[in-house]
């Protein structure tokens, strides 16, 4: 029989684990409320105890915020981006070496050869337009076809600098038409016709399927695997293209950050996320094509196995030093050269990318931590992957 005494120590001791703070698990991602969410609620399920917090961020943004953060590193994982980002990421020391127990499933140039990040998803960028506006034998077939006058003004493209996707893609097209050249100048009259053609640049995924699927612009370039979503999971009337040949392919990448507060947490993270089963659910739910090679393809859906192109050859540790010169040269050269009418559209930050980096450092300093994360997250409405 128990004493009040012994009660009340039993009540006190009960009393404080209840109320033992969680342990927190902080990730940075492009990848959506939709899968952020699933896979906190999962990891969370799997880990009592274990708070997942995340901010959906651009890719580009991922990384400026890591950099930013550098001397007080707040992230634990950054989860999705192109592998150029991660790629100038490993070379500013930026991120934690970790090999995952699928690491021989993904070929050599889906990785870092020090185990710093790995490719998780293969993103082919396609051509998409609005079904309802645009014909199946009116659509451009090819990424020069793009440049047509007949196009003018139909064409809206996210926003190239904060869009890992756009640097991606651009940046392709300059080592298609120039190669490792410092300075554009094929690939400049190439950017200067497209952008005659382009309406406006969206400031994130949501507004671009959102003037596409109003009939604001008709034609974009995006990732395959976004396209296929929007249409399968909202009904949007969007079609794809996928050239026969030269498409490029980004690969979709995770890194454990450097330093970063909790990084047991984020290792199991990262291969809970990266699971087979994980993969097969990213794959059927939310369209994703897995980088691991040991799938098995009875577990994929029928289009993935069904997609057949040409990838284009591409030096991608190359192009991750030479995209930052060729973006600089898009903004100052190519972008006011447009003959889009509206501009960017839904921008509200125009300063170059080394201010707002300036800005993150500013606000690390005021408020450290992240417990608004969670809810700052949840408030926003960017429905997918915005790389």
């Amino acid at each position: 029989m128990l004493d009040l005494p012994a009660l009340a120590s039993l009540f006190l001791f009960a009393s404080l684990l209840r109320e033992a703070p969680a342990r927190t698990l902080t990730i940075y991602s492009p990848h959506g409320k939709d899968i952020l969410e699933e896979f906190e609620r999962g990891f969370e399920e799997a880990h009592p105890g274990v708070d997942v917090r995340w901010l959906d961020l651009g890719a580009q943004a991922c990384l400026d915020r890591i950099r930013a953060e550098r001397g007080n590193p707040q992230a634990d994982l950054w989860w999705g981006g192109p592998s150029t980002l991660f790629i100038r990421a490993a070379e500013e020391k930026l991120l934690d070496s970790y090999r995952p127990s699928w690491a021989d499933a993904v070929p050599k140039a889906a990785r870092d050869p020090h185990d710093l990040w790995f490719g998780q998803f293969s993103l082919p960028i396609c051509i998409a337009y609005n079904s309802e506006r645009l014909r199946p034998e009116d659509a451009p077939r090819t990424f020069d076809e793009l440049l047509d006058p007949r196009f003018r003004g139909q064409i809206v493209i996210r926003y190239p600098i904060e869009s890992g996707t756009m640097r991606s893609f651009f940046s392709a097209t300059v080592a298609r038409l120039d190669g490792p050249v410092a300075r554009p100048e094929r690939a400049a009259v190439w950017l200067r016709e497209l952008a005659r053609n382009t309406k406006g640049y969206a400031a994130d995924s949501t507004l671009l399927n959102q003037m596409m699927e109003r009939g604001e612009a008709t034609v974009t370039v995006w990732n395959l695997t976004d396209i296929v979503f929007q249409r399968e999971r909202y009904g949007y009337h969007f079609e794809t293209v996928v050239p026969e040949r030269d498409v490029p392919v980004i690969t979709d990448s995770l890194a454990v950050v450097k330093g970063g507060p909790s990084p047991d947490l984020a290792r199991q993270f990262y291969e809970y996320a990266t699971s087979i089963d994980a993969s097969v659910r990213l794959a059927n739910a939310h369209f994703r094509i897995p980088a691991r090679r040991d799938i098995p393809i009875d577990r994929l859906p029928a289009w993935q196995a069904a997609l057949h192109y040409e990838p284009q050859d591409i030096d991608w540790i190359t192009l991750s030093k030479l995209e930052p010169g060729w973006m600089k040269f898009w903004e100052s050269e190519v972008r006011g050269f447009t003959g889009a009418a509206e501009g960017s559209v839904g921008r509200t930050d125009d300063r170059p990318t080394w201010i707002r980096a300036l800005l993150w450092g500013s606000i690390v300093v005021l408020l450290p931590g992240l417990a608004i994360a969670r809810a700052t997250s949840r408030r926003r409405q960017r429905v997918f992957h915005d790389v």
